[in-house]
């Protein structure tokens, strides 16, 4: 978890076996004051791997449910919720 006020950083990772797709990283209920950037991609062994950070500064405190998506240019998409606390 993090700390209201304190600089909140956590990498995500996604993979995708489908090795030509181009993926995007978004995130929802996210707390207020961090966001998903810095996304790159890499591709090892016909899978391509995406990285991304959740970085910030947490404004409010709270146990947030946290989904993540990641998506290809397809449309096809895959979430997963998290629990995220901020104290």
């Amino acid at each position: 978890g993090g700390s209201v006020g304190n600089t909140y950083a956590y990498t995500l990772t996604g993979y995708d076996n489908d090795e030509n797709d181009t993926l995007t990283m978004s995130g929802q209920n996210l707390p207020s004051g961090l966001k998903i950037t810095d996304c790159s991609s890499t591709t090892v062994r016909s899978q391509v791997r995406t990285y991304c950070d959740l970085v910030g500064t947490p404004t409010q405190s709270g146990t947030y449910q946290v989904t993540i998506t990641l998506s290809d240019q397809f449309g096809a998409s895959n979430s997963k919720t998290y629990t995220l606390v901020i104290n």
